[in-house]
């Protein structure tokens, strides 16, 4: 019973090790999660659709089942059990053979002791003083009063404070251009755009992402860096070539410069203000999305979200 206790610890212990291990791989290389329904499905409709999924995917979990059931395999085999030796105890002895031993006489005469004397010898006298007994301890005057230190009060749930210090560092380090958001994403909405949720694309992450009729989109923030979008168009369109064979997604970027220290970009717009967008994108506003372009629609902006989810970690 005992043994198959350890077998059924030691099954789980190493299924749980492969799974998260697992877990961590696929959701570092992948942006997919095991536990996570949405990205089943999303799995599923790719495959339905046929789209080509990357192999390292089913290698890696065909790893970790190869991985999990040779483990199983080293623990459930007949040979598993660790071969004891045994300890050879020695023989017990029934009879010993004593050899007595022979007197022999010797010339050399024996050595008598002087007699013992019964007289008792004088003990010189001790002086014996009786102990003295230790003085008590001198009396606390009234006008010295005897303080303790203060008491130390922590709080009692410690997690729930180093969340709200976290939370609230967080909060001063946001930056000023997120507070650009909400008002980009109204720009945006109310010229027939849909704006998506801001992904994190080569380190790093737009004030806005949205995607019009016509297979459009437009990425862009306030003062961002100019190389690190440029970076996130081409990772972007390599993406869309790789995952699509006869649509063309068309990237706009943009960056609003408070700060005056961009200069011309035939790769990426450049507004001095939130205002100068507005009016850019009310003069060219999205397409309006009709009933007959709905479907089509729908499916491009599913596609969008797939890609984002999977490879960009929204």
């Amino acid at each position: 019973m005992r043994k198959q206790f350890e077998h059924i610890l030691l099954t789980l212990l190493i299924g749980t090790t492969v799974l998260l291990g697992l877990t961590f791989w696929l959701n570092t290389n992948f942006g997919f999660n095991l536990f996570s329904t949405e990205h089943w499905d999303m799995l599923a409709s790719l495959q339905a659709s046929g789209q080509q999924i990357d192999k390292k995917f089913y290698v890696s979990i065909g790893a970790a089942l190869l991985i999990l059931f040779v483990c199983l395999n080293i623990i459930y085999r007949p040979g598993f059990k660790k071969n004891q030796k045994k300890i050879e105890t020695p023989a017990p002895v029934s009879h010993i053979h004593i050899t007595p031993i022979e007197n022999k006489t010797s010339d050399t005469p024996l050595l008598t002791p002087p007699p013992l004397s019964t007289s008792v010898p004088d003990s010189p006298e001790i002086d014996i003083k009786p102990v003295e007994e230790p003085n008590p301890p001198a009396p606390v005057p009234n006008d010295i009063q005897l303080t303790r230190p203060p008491k130390l009060h922590l709080p009692k749930n410690m997690a729930q404070v180093a969340a709200t210090q976290y939370a609230q560092q967080m909060q001063s380090a946001t930056p000023p251009a997120d507070r650009y958001d909400s008002e980009l994403k109204q720009i945006f909405t109310d010229n027939s755009f849909i704006v998506k949720k801001n992904p994190r694309i080569a380190g790093l992450v737009p004030n806005l992402f949205a995607i019009g009729v016509g297979e459009i989109v437009w990425i862009g923030g306030v003062d961002c860096d100019i190389a690190k979008l440029k970076t996130a168009i081409e990772k972007l369109e390599s993406t869309f070539q790789e995952t699509l064979e006869d649509i063309v997604i068309t990237i706009n970027a943009f960056i609003i410069d408070t700060t005056g220290k961009y200069d011309s970009d035939p790769r990426v717009q450049i507004f001095h203000s939130i205002d100068e967008l507005k009016q850019y994108i009310s003069e060219n506003p999205g397409v309006p999305i009709d009933n007959s372009d709905r479907e089509d629609f729908d499916a491009y902006s599913d596609y969008i979200d797939t890609v984002l989810t999977l490879l960009y970690k929204i």
